[in-house]
């Protein structure tokens, strides 16, 4: 099971209005970001994505579950072929 920090989560948003869609760069500036950023509550997009509902009022992100494992750094998402 993958685990995340908040932040670190909301700072990897996807949506258009935190990266550019056809550069992928980044739009959204961590200045604006809280520290204590969290989120109240946590939906499924259909069988393939999750969205959140965050303390700063940013809910347009769809955060599919192979960006996930992407975003994840445990050993067995960084490489799959490493032994438990």
């Amino acid at each position: 099971m993958s685990e995340y920090t908040p932040r670190y989560l909301r700072l990897s948003c996807p949506c258009a209005g935190c990266v550019e869609e056809m550069t992928g760069r980044p739009l959204l500036n961590p200045e604006y970001v809280p520290a204590d950023v969290h989120p109240l509550a946590v939906r499924h997009v259909g069988r393939y994505a999750l969205g959140f509902d965050w303390s700063d009022r940013h809910d347009t992100g769809i955060y599919p579950f192979k960006y996930l494992r992407e975003l994840c750094r445990c050993i067995p998402c960084l490489d799959p072929d490493a032994p438990e």
